[in-house]
């Protein structure tokens, strides 16, 4: 209602995809949301994306979050199980209650207003899902653990 600007890309698929592109059109924000479907190469989406949003009720650890991260781009996201492990609120995104649209909205308006502050996010979420996220990271963190259970 506030941003007729904003256009929304659901990337991938699923079985709620028919449920979604009913509740657009009866939203009447049918030509602001792009369905995606399953994409290959998602790189080439995130590049042009200002946030990303994740949604889940319950979420193990959140790789499209940590992906849009890696490309620098903030999250708004549920605080619901992995999600919160990845997205670093005011850090580097904000979490949101499970369930609490208005202010899973309020957030995303904070962030698309501020070019600043999306940047700030932007850096921090790069920054973090280089240093915990990547293979050889998670590798020297597995090993840690290893090695401590051994002693």
């Amino acid at each position: 209602e506030k941003r007729k600007d904003v256009r929304f890309y659901i990337i991938g698929d699923g079985s709620l995809r028919k449920e979604l592109e009913r509740r657009t059109l009866e939203l009447g924000i049918g030509e602001q949301v792009t369905f995606t479907g399953f994409v290959k190469d998602v790189e080439k989406i995130e590049a042009a994306l200002d946030l990303a949003v994740i949604t889940s009720k319950a979420e193990a650890l959140c790789l499209s979050i940590i992906e849009s991260m890696s490309a620098g781009i903030p999250a708004v996201g549920t605080d619901s199980g992995g999600v919160a492990e990845v997205i670093r609120h005011g850090e580097n995104g904000f979490l949101v209650p499970v369930g609490d649209a208005e202010k899973l909205a309020e957030r995303m308006e904070e962030l698309l207003a501020n070019a600043e502050k999306r940047k700030t996010f932007g850096a921090h979420a790069k920054k973090c899902a280089e240093s915990l996220f990547l293979a050889n990271q998670m590798t020297k963190r597995i090993e840690k653990l290893y090695l401590e259970a051994k002693k």
